[in-house]
């Protein structure tokens, strides 16, 4: 499989460049499924969209390092994490295909989390690269964990 995120384009062109060893995989991608959007009621719709139009704000950016700024700051986190809750209550009372679909996002992101304090057992400082969907969870998990210092990107963007 051919992958174009942003572990391909940074990732392991940041690792090669500064001559790691070793890149660690951390994410578990293969369960995540499908969103029902045959269920999702117009009011969910619109409360979503809402939310795009916020994020897409925020990449209008020319410059490469402040559209990387304005999608890994808090504001984005925010309404990023706030599309995923508006999808929460799909199908509540009956097949809660919003809530599942929300709980295989949060398995997802408690695997990587569990995968990078993995990498704490044996490493000092690790560097982790993701999508910014994941930044709202894994932050709060990071900040949760008296065993993790989560040091702030904007130090070297």
């Amino acid at each position: 499989m051919l992958y174009k995120n942003e572990a391909i384009q940074v990732g392991y062109r940041l690792g090669k460049s500064i001559g790691l060893d070793k890149i660690h995989a951390v994410d578990d991608d293969t369960a995540l499924g499908i969103f029902p959007e045959d269920e999702t009621p117009e009011y969910i719709k619109n409360a979503f969209r809402k939310h795009m139009e916020k994020l897409h704000g925020f990449m209008n950016e020319k410059d490469i390092p402040d559209m990387l700024r304005n999608i890994n700051s808090d504001e984005w986190s925010y309404h990023n994490q706030q599309m995923y809750l508006v999808k929460n209550a799909v199908g509540a009372g009956g097949s809660y295909a919003g809530a599942d679909f929300f709980g295989r996002w949060y398995m997802r992101n408690l695997k990587i989390f569990a995968n990078l304090q993995k990498l704490c057992e044996k490493h000092e400082r690790i560097f982790s690269l993701y999508g910014a969907g994941h930044l709202y969870i894994l932050r709060e998990l990071i900040n949760q964990c008296e065993d993790m210092e989560l040091v702030d990107y904007r130090d070297y963007l």
